[in-house]
């Protein structure tokens, strides 16, 4: 046949009358085919089919397919010769002998002289074929006995089908005591008042018969209360009792709740005011009132450096919680979130306000014949280091660090004054990438405005005045940064050493 993979058995067919014999001929006299009834895949069928399954193949295959299959017809095949080196020359009556006995055949043309109008096909796996073709194939042979039936009893095949599945059933039922049963599980399914006691009830019995004579010996049950009684008694037993109990399903332990709580209340993110309430509605239904704070960031912010602060300092031990869980927990979380800078921190309105100005400045680059895409890099770099100093440096300053900008004792130390000045027992060594990166685009701007022969004289001494002006009002946002996270860990400490007769008292000017 034609060499093509056959990847599915659902589409076999056997080779019909008219295209067996266009084979046949083709092949003849080199070759001896004889393929029909023989298995051929859905490809190949269709190949032949469309080759050979013709009007006048059609007759031609009829009328010798008719001889065949005539005992009292002889044919004797004329013998020729073209060369003395030829032994014979194959004739019709060489056909492949498994047409004449085979069995199937026989049985096929039977149900076909009988009046049988389906479909007659036969498949060598069962198990190998696709859901949809067998069922297909139960549908066909359904037909078969049926109609075999039918000539067996004069047409009454429906009520022999129905006495030979009841007759499948007396395997294990027991007539003499199975009506009586199962009359009075259904009076206690009847009497029972909770799901839970007629799951109990039926499971005795659910896992031991069909739903069908279930059903029809007990009328008050359907297919699911059967299905999940049947769960019931393979999980827990006949018989055993049903638990009622709903037990929550626990998708996050204390310890990360407990974690992520200590990271959003300390002082780089959240900002307690001295004044205000907010409600906070527990899942009981009470109500508490708390503290008004302010979160420094949005939620998406505060999440992305949780995640950063638990790769550092676990090195990616612990595991935090999904993101939709610390969603829902900030949003849970009574807080506002600081929306303005104006009236609340002076350095960091300062400088914000000068990364908006720089960037202002960046965009006039395109005037001077900077490329587009050294503009767009440095607006990218002026918002990454505006992010760093906001949010991320308060959470790399410490009192001991090998990074220079990140040690507080070094960068509050005064040389002049003896008093406040502090030796550091470790060498800054280190260097920070982001703070790098503020100190290499700052490096990067100045170098256009001074370098750049587009800019005249004048023009170029006012940009480097306002550049200077900017990066002057960053610094002192970065420095009071660093004197923020020291005075935020003196008052923690005055806080923690207060005790239950000791009072707080805030003053506002």
């Amino acid at each position: 046949m034609r060499k093509e993979d056959v990847t599915s058995t659902s589409d076999i067919r056997n080779i019909s009358k008219p295209v067996a014999l266009g084979i046949w001929e083709e092949g003849y006299p080199k070759h001896r085919w004889a393929f029909y009834d023989k298995p051929v895949c859905g490809k190949c069928r269709k190949y032949f089919e469309s080759k050979y399954l013709t009007k006048e193949m059609r007759c031609k295959a009829d009328t010798i397919f008719a001889w065949i299959y005539d005992d009292n017809d002889v044919f004797h095949s004329p013998i020729s010769s073209d060369s003395e080196d030829d032994d014979c020359q194959p004739a019709i009556d060489e056909l492949d002998q498994s047409i004449f006995t085979d069995n199937f055949n026989i049985r096929k043309k039977f149900l076909q002289d009988t009046g049988f109008d389906g479909r007659i096909t036969k498949t060598f796996s069962y198990a190998n074929l696709q859901p949809r073709s067998q069922c297909n194939f139960r549908c066909q042979s359904r037909k078969i006995l049926s109609h075999v039936l039918n000539i067996l009893s004069a047409k009454e095949a429906d009520i022999i089908w129905k006495d030979y599945m009841n007759d499948e059933y007396e395997d294990y039922i027991d007539e003499n005591n199975f009506d009586t049963t199962m009359t009075a599980i259904n009076t206690a399914l009847t009497n029972a008042d909770h799901y839970s006691i007629k799951r109990q009830i039926l499971g005795i019995v659910a896992a031991d018969f069909p739903s069908g004579v279930l059903r029809a010996h007990l009328p008050s049950v359907n297919s699911y209360q059967i299905k999940a009684a049947r769960k019931h008694a393979y999980s827990k037993g006949r018989g055993a009792p049903v638990n009622t109990k709903r037990e929550p399903v626990q998708r996050y332990n204390e310890q990360q709740v407990g974690h992520f709580l200590e990271f959003v209340v300390s002082p780089c993110v959240t900002t307690d005011i001295p004044f205000g309430k907010k409600t906070l509605k527990l899942t009981t239904g009470k109500t508490l009132e708390v503290v008004n704070t302010i979160r420094n960031t949005i939620s998406t912010r505060i999440i992305q450096q949780y995640h950063s602060y638990c790769h550092e300092t676990t090195n990616g031990e612990f595991k935090p919680l999904s993101d939709s869980s610390l969603y829902a927990i900030l949003e849970g979380c009574s807080a506002s979130t600081r929306k303005s800078m104006s009236g609340i921190d002076n350095y960091a309105a300062n400088g914000s306000t000068a990364f908006d100005n720089l960037k202002k400045i960046c965009d006039e680059f395109a005037i001077f014949h900077v490329p587009v895409d050294t503009i767009v890099q440095l607006q990218k770099a002026l918002q990454q280091c505006r992010n760093y100093i906001k949010i991320d440096y308060k959470t790399h300053v410490s009192t001991s660090s090998t990074i220079a900008d990140h040690c507080s004792t070094f960068g509050l130390s005064d040389e002049s004054v003896h008093d406040w000045n502090e030796t550091c027992d470790h060498a800054h060594t280190d260097r920070c990438e982001d703070c790098l990166l503020i100190d290499n685009t700052f490096s990067q701007i100045e170098w256009i405005l001074k370098e750049n022969k587009e800019i005249l004289e004048d023009i170029r001494i006012r940009y480097l005045s306002l550049f200077n002006r900017h990066v002057n009002s960053i610094q002192e946002w970065k420095k009071h940064q660093l004197r923020a996270v020291h005075q935020d860990a003196a008052r923690d400490a005055a806080l923690d050493s207060l005790n239950e007769n000791s009072v707080r008292k805030s003053i506002l000017d």
